[in-house]
């Protein structure tokens, strides 16, 4: 049999491409961004196309440098620069533009990252533990996103407020009861609190869920939730 191939259609200029062409994957990465936005990545230019698609191919610290002159010209571009910087384990550069990034343009989720979450979350790992509980607590005045909870959580976990994670893991879990990432952070946090029943019981009906071959939505074994369970067990 012949393997089905992703056939151009149409004469329009992006989309007729091949789908592995520059311009195809240029645009792909600016759909992944809000739709007020896009306008201003395009008015960017091809240099600013070429610096992106450099972090694509795994050429992050060659980009941060093209980048430079493009962040000057308008800080939507600071985002595509931090991911750089994150890559290349330079967290600091990472905070600073991600903080203008959200004070000009405003935090958005991009291609499934919340810049505000991950900003919260470098400034918890560089031990600026308060100005991230400050950062992650007035975003999430305007906006309930679930990764700005999940860092909050995190936040709070971190700081020994296990009531507060516990309250904000537990919401998340009803909201998303198939995230089995989810019940293991809610399930480390009871295990601190010490309610090993209570860990337990979100982990084994999570696990259910996974241990269930041949039903509709079973996944497979999440090997982490199992050994927290089996470790609960054994003590």
């Amino acid at each position: 049999r012949e393997k089905s191939k992703i056939v151009p259609v149409g004469d329009d200029p992006i989309w007729s491409l091949p789908p592995d062409h520059p311009r195809v994957r240029y645009a792909m990465r600016i759909k992944s961004y809000p739709q007020e936005i896009q306008k201003r990545l395009v008015a960017l230019g091809g240099g600013f196309a070429d610096a992106v698609l450099l972090i694509e191919d795994g050429a992050a610290a060659e980009a941060m440098g093209m980048l430079d002159p493009f962040v000057e010209s308008d800080a939507v571009a600071r985002f595509e620069r931090a991911r750089a910087a994150m890559l290349c384990n330079v967290p600091e550069q990472a905070i600073s533009d991600l903080m203008v990034f959200g004070d000009e343009v405003g935090h958005c989720e991009i291609d499934g990252m919340h810049t505000g979450a991950t900003l919260a979350r470098l400034l918890q790992a560089a031990g600026r533990g308060s100005e991230a509980a400050q950062r992650v607590g007035g975003l999430l005045e305007g906006d309930d996103h679930p990764s700005l909870r999940l860092a909050s959580a995190e936040i709070m976990e971190s700081r020994g407020d296990l009531p507060g994670a516990e309250r904000t893991l537990k919401a998340l879990v009803k909201q998303f009861p198939g995230d089995i990432g989810l019940v293991r952070r809610l399930a480390r946090v009871l295990l601190k609190e010490g309610d090993r029943v209570g860990a337990s019981g979100s982990l084994e009906a999570v696990l259910q869920r996974c241990c269930t071959p041949g039903q509709c939505g079973s996944k497979p074994l999440d090997l982490p939730a199992a050994r927290m369970l089996a470790r609960i067990y054994l003590e």
